[in-house]
């Protein structure tokens, strides 16, 4: 799984990027179908990968980190659902 870390720091730069041409960026928070899941299962063998859907506390947590960086750039974050 990709650490939140990662998700922070490109979360950062595409903000940085987009400032100047919006002011308000969209997340969404994978919730995979059963087939995907599947499909994921079986390429995480192939490849040599682990992965799991983010528990509700990480994907708060996460989304509150995210938010802090939208409001420093006095942007908004909408969450679709």
């Amino acid at each position: 799984m990709t650490p939140a870390s990662w998700h922070l720091e490109n979360f950062l730069h595409i903000t940085e990027q987009l400032r100047r041409s919006t002011n308000e960026i969209t997340i969404l928070f994978m919730h995979p179908y059963r087939r995907t899941q599947e499909n994921l299962n079986v390429a995480a063998q192939k490849f040599s990968f682990e992965w799991r859907e983010a528990v509700r506390e990480e994907r708060l947590d996460l989304m509150a980190a995210l938010t802090g960086i939208v409001d420093e750039h006095r942007m908004q974050l909408t969450v679709c659902s």
